[in-house]
C-alpha cells in the first residue's frame, strides 16, 4: 500500500473540505517522517489502520453526505420561510371556520399561534450562521409544521380545551425526535 493508498482509504466518504484539511495534515506528518528516514512501510505502520481511523472520523467530523444534506437545506431556506407559519395560521383559520362555523373564536389561535412561530423563526435566521440556520431553521419550521396541523386539528373538534393540548403535545414530541434523533449527529459535529 502507497501512502497516496493508505490516504485515499482514511478519508474517503468524508466532507471535501475536512478531507482536505486531513490530507495536508497527514502528508506533513508522513513528509517529516520519511525526511526522518523512515521506510514507508514504517510510516503506514505508525499512521494506522486505515479503515479504523477512516470510521472515527467519519464519526467526528462532517461526512460527504451530511455536508450535502447542510447545503440542500442552505440552498431551500429562503427568507421566505419565515412567512410561512403565518399564511399557515390564516389560512387555517379561514378554512376552519368556512369549513366548521362551530368553531368561532377558536379559529384566532391559528393565526396567534402563526405569528408567535414567524416571529420565532424570524429571530432564528437572525442569530445563526448559515450551516446553523440550515440545520436549526428546518427543524424549527418541521416543529411549526406540525404544531400548526396539530392546532388546525384541535380547533376543529367537539372539544378543543382538550384536544387542543394533546395534540400540540405531540407536535413537540415530532420536534423532539427530529431535533434531536435525526439532527443530533449533525448538531454534535457542528459543535452545537
Amino acid at each position: 500500500m502507497t501512502l497516496h493508498d493508505w490516504l485515499n482509504a482514511a478519508l474517503s466518504g468524508l466532507a471535501p473540505e475536512v478531507a482536505t484539511r486531513l490530507r495536508a495534515e497527514y502528508l506533513g506528518h508522513a513528509q517529516d517522517m520519511l525526511e526522518g528516514g523512515e521506510p514507508v512501510e514504517a510510516v503506514l505502520r505508525a499512521l494506522g489502520d486505515p479503515a479504523r481511523l477512516n470510521a472515527e472520523l467519519r464519526e467526528r467530523y462532517l461526512t460527504e453526505y451530511e455536508a450535502k444534506v447542510l447545503a440542500a437545506r442552505s440552498r431551500a431556506w429562503s427568507a421566505r420561510a419565515v412567512w410561512v407559519p403565518l399564511v399557515q395560521g390564516v389560512l387555517g383559520a379561514l378554512a376552519v371556520s368556512v369549513l366548521n362555523p362551530a368553531v368561532g373564536a377558536w379559529a384566532l389561535l391559528l393565526p396567534l399561534l402563526g405569528l408567535g412561530g414567524s416571529g420565532w423563526l424570524w429571530w432564528i435566521a437572525r442569530r445563526l450562521p448559515p450551516e446553523r440556520l440550515a440545520l436549526r431553521g428546518s427543524s424549527a419550521l418541521v416543529f411549526l409544521n406540525a404544531v400548526m396541523l396539530a392546532a388546525a386539528q384541535g380547533v376543529n373538534s367537539s372539544r378543543p380545551e382538550l384536544i387542543l393540548p394533546l395534540f400540540v403535545g405531540a407536535a413537540a414530541l415530532v420536534f423532539a425526535w427530529w431535533e434531536y434523533g435525526l439532527n443530533g449527529q449533525l448538531h454534535a459535529k457542528l459543535g452545537r
